[in-house]
């Protein structure tokens, strides 16, 4: 057996430098798990003990106690969040009511849409669902406004808006592609400098991510989960294209205008609800 020959000074260099780069990356490694691990029972400890439940939770009513077990026997928060707790498949339920009062959910909840299955509800378990949902719109936002950005910027009063209040002028053609937009109910799924319902984009940047084309062929031909809307003429679809590049081109000023601490709130971190649930 041949003996190896002495290392250097340089080897035994190496090699220390090496063990002492190990070193440091087991304590940076430890450090990351202790962190994560303070995490954990921070978070557990804010969904269990948050004080601001005491404040808000409320029995649930008769019917939306039995909406609530229609929501568990059919499992529907395998695709739904409530208060970002759920699948993801679907959209977050939490806030439906407020965001889309004036829609008629019976064909979903009997016949089902697209991806969701047609589950064939009667009326007594539409009206249990439609309470359960009504009552859990009641405890708090869904998703935290992390802006200065008011919370009731709706895209259908944006731009009449602004432009009574900031006496800045639009052409005639953006005028009745904003009419269009009202008309459309557009803002019944878009949000103003936020993502909207089932993550709808922001229409005052669309046009910085797609050309006029795309958008053109969305709103006449649909797109992902968005409807056509074929009623509309090749005129009426350039216009409301007209009017969505005029906001892509004032984001800037529409954004400061609904943002003002005069129209608007200004961010706390208090006034978020954090882990707001219904008890059952």
């Amino acid at each position: 057996m041949i003996a190896e020959p002495p290392k250097g000074a340089a080897g035994r260099s190496a090699e220390g430098e090496a063990a002492r780069a190990n070193d440091r990356g087991a304590d940076w490694r430890q450090w990351v798990y202790l962190l994560l691990i303070i995490a954990f029972f921070a978070q557990s400890g804010l969904v269990y003990f948050d004080p601001r439940q005491a404040e808000i939770a409320a029995p649930l009513s008769e019917a939306a106690r039995e909406g609530l077990s229609l929501w568990r026997a059919n499992n529907c928060q395998v695709c739904h969040q409530i208060h970002g707790f759920g699948g993801f498949l679907g959209p977050d339920l939490t806030n439906l009511l407020s965001r889309r009062p004036e829609e008629d959910f019976t064909d979903v909840l009997v016949e089902g849409r697209k991806q969701m299955p047609a589950f064939g509800f009667d009326e007594r378990q539409r009206e249990a669902i439609i309470a359960f949902l009504t009552e859990v719109d009641q405890t708090g936002a869904s998703i935290p406004q992390l802006t200065s950005v008011r919370r009731d910027a709706d895209l259908a009063r944006l731009v009449p808006d602004y432009l009574e209040k900031s006496g800045d002028s639009a052409p005639p053609a953006v005028l009745r592609g904003d009419a269009l937009v009202r008309a459309n109910a557009c803002s019944a799924c878009h949000v103003p400098f936020a993502v909207g319902l089932r993550g709808a984009p922001d229409l005052t940047a669309m046009l910085s991510r797609i050309s006029r084309t795309e958008a053109k062929r969305a709103i006449l031909e649909s797109k992902g989960i968005m409807p056509a809307f074929p009623h509309l003429s090749e005129r009426e679809a350039e216009e409301m294209i007209d009017a969505l590049e005029w906001m892509r081109d004032r984001r800037s000023a529409l954004g400061a205008f609904v943002a003002d601490r005069e129209k608007g709130v200004e961010f706390r971190w208090s006034a978020i609800p954090w882990f707001e649930y219904p008890r059952p």
